[in-house]
């Protein structure tokens, strides 16, 4: 699996662009026949901000969180699923005006457009918040509400996390992708950003963009505090080839289920967990005896009848391991990173969003 690590220029940003490996086997994808890789395939690194204007960020960020406390308790209302200590940018009046004094917002989304090829007028924030995450071992101020996010897809298309602490801040952090994990440590000493699927940037400002829908989160913070700016980038739905979305989550859907399938039959089976392992017993499988549901033994069985000892599924066990699963469902992002964005010559303008009201004759117009 070849990684694509080398720099590149995008009008006046200089960015590392990061291409995560091919996981579905096709040379095009089964229903498009879209090649791999598309532009959504690379992650990218890049100076969102100058280290003042972060820092400036920085110091505006911290006051608003040392007057409403929002940095102690995790938001489970806007972030349902994965909630993290922050705090929405729209929500402070002073980050909010500083940006947009900045410009922040016309300069990210040119260079969004640039990289993935999206006209700006098709893109949006479905969310801007500042984040904090600490570890234990510099302070006694550092209560740990936060200092890692699980893995996660995003609701957005195109994401992005901007590190206003300096590094010399805070020890560990990192965005982590799950499809960057067994690409080894032969990258490490091109630009010194990326490790065991961890992507660390080298200053404050600096910040990684990829799509939302590649598997990621954030790696755990070990001590120090780690300030973020982080983006949710929507694209207007008509950049995007429907049910593509729709189709991706069905089968992330089905390894979901067949997880808890594996579960529920180590649970009939007997397993025991001992700390991270399981302790399987000598027999895979249960048995059925209950006379209740099975019958006597003068009534008619039929051919799917079972009784005795029953081995457990093969299958089962196959489809609810870990590198299955993770197998899969990068080959699933895969496939969706190909096909989502639809080419240019098939995205459908929208010309009505407007209405040109002088041309219209109002009094033929009647109005009910």
């Amino acid at each position: 699996m070849a990684v694509s690590l080398q720099p590149s220029k995008q009008r006046n940003h200089q960015t590392i662009p990061i291409t995560i490996p091919k996981r579905h086997q096709s040379i095009r994808s089964p229903i498009y026949q879209n090649p791999y890789p598309s532009l959504l395939h690379t992650i990218h690194i890049a100076n969102l901000l100058s280290e003042n204007q972060a820092s400036k960020c920085l110091s505006l960020a911290k006051e608003y969180a040392r007057m409403t406390g929002c940095w102690s308790v995790r938001d489970s209302e806007r972030h349902v699923t994965y909630s993290t200590a922050d705090f929405p940018v729209e929500d402070c009046n002073t980050l909010q005006s500083y940006l947009n004094q900045i410009d922040f917002e016309k300069n990210t989304f040119e260079l969004v457009g640039e990289l993935f090829d999206i006209d700006t007028d098709h893109l949006s924030f479905l969310d801007l918040f500042c984040a904090r995450y600490a570890g234990a071992g510099k302070g006694p101020d550092l209560n740990v509400v936060m200092d890692r996010l699980n893995p996660h897809r995003d609701g957005s298309l195109i994401s992005f996390t901007i590190v206003l602490s300096p590094p010399k801040d805070y020890e560990g952090g990192g965005t982590e992708f799950d499809a960057l994990k067994d690409v080894g440590d032969m990258y490490c000493e091109v630009e010194n950003v990326l490790s065991n699927g961890v992507i660390r940037v080298r200053s404050a400002g600096e910040g990684v963009l990829h799509s939302g829908k590649i598997k990621h989160g954030v790696h755990t913070v070990t001590s120090g505090e780690r300030i973020t700016l982080t983006g949710f980038i929507d694209v207007d739905e008509c950049c995007m080839r429907q049910g593509v979305l729709g189709h991706a989550c069905r089968e992330w859907g089905r390894m979901d289920n067949a997880k808890r399938r594996l579960v529920r039959q180590n649970l009939k089976n007997g397993c025991q967990t001992v700390g991270e392992d399981v302790i399987m017993p000598p027999r895979k499988g249960w048995v059925l005896s209950s006379p209740k549901y099975l019958g006597t033994g003068g009534q008619k069985r039929g051919r799917c009848h079972l009784e005795g000892f029953v081995p457990a599924f093969s299958s089962v066990d196959r489809r609810g391991s870990d590198d299955f699963q993770n197998q899969r469902n990068l080959e699933v992002e895969d496939i969706l990173l190909r096909d989502i964005l639809l080419p240019r010559n098939e995205r459908m303008e929208r010309s009505m969003d407007v209405l040109d009201f002088q041309d219209i004759p109002f009094e033929d117009v009647t109005i009910l």
